[in-house]
């Protein structure tokens, strides 16, 4: 239970970079939601992984270039995935895409990241 916990923790600091990347791309630079989505989840993948590696799994038994295939591999993934949720589902609620980018990122914070984290990655 406490690894999970910690590892929200570490989801919730790469999403508050991902959001913040994000925003300011969409806002200030004007790149528009696909790229500026893509490149809030480069922010917070590289943030994720930091912190994931040292503080919530540890792991000391892989080496960093093992863990850092294997990240990339599921982050794609999860990039696949958040790219195509929010894109249709803002497009579908014609929601505010900051409101539809949190969704989509707890949803696969939990579901997907975490499981694949503990499973694979860190294991």
């Amino acid at each position: 239970m406490i690894r999970f916990i910690k590892s929200q923790a570490s989801a919730g600091a790469a999403t508050s970079i991902d959001f913040l990347v994000t925003f300011m791309l969409m806002q200030v630079a004007e790149l528009g939601l696909p790229l500026s989505n893509v490149l809030g989840n480069v922010a917070g993948a590289m943030t994720n992984f930091s912190v994931s590696s040292r503080w919530v799994f540890s792991d000391q038994i892989h080496s960093l270039n093992q863990q850092i295939l294997k990240y990339v591999l599921v982050w794609c993934g999860y990039l696949l995935l958040n790219a195509m949720l929010v894109s249709w589902i803002t497009s579908w609620l014609d929601t505010y895409y900051l409101l539809i980018k949190m969704v989509v990122a707890i949803f696969l914070s939990i579901t997907y990241n975490f499981t694949l984290q503990k499973n694979f990655i860190f294991k």
